[in-house]
């Protein structure tokens, strides 16, 4: 897990990498779970890449329940 905040928003949270990193379209990919504060959470897919830096791919909701 890997802590952020945005100093300009005053927002902060986590980064969560989920299970095995995984080759899509030629890319190193991970699914991840982003919360921010304690009432808001994303899952997403992140992807290096060609800069060799990690960019988000997909990201929605996390639906609790």
């Amino acid at each position: 897990t890997v802590a952020w905040k945005n100093p300009a928003s005053g927002l902060a949270g986590t980064f969560t990498p989920l299970g095995a990193a995984s080759l899509r379209e030629e890319r190193l990919c991970r699914a991840f779970l982003s919360e921010v504060g304690s009432d808001e959470a994303m899952r997403g897919i992140g992807c290096v890449d060609r800069r060799g830096e990690w960019a988000v791919l997909d990201v929605a909701p996390l639906k609790r329940g």
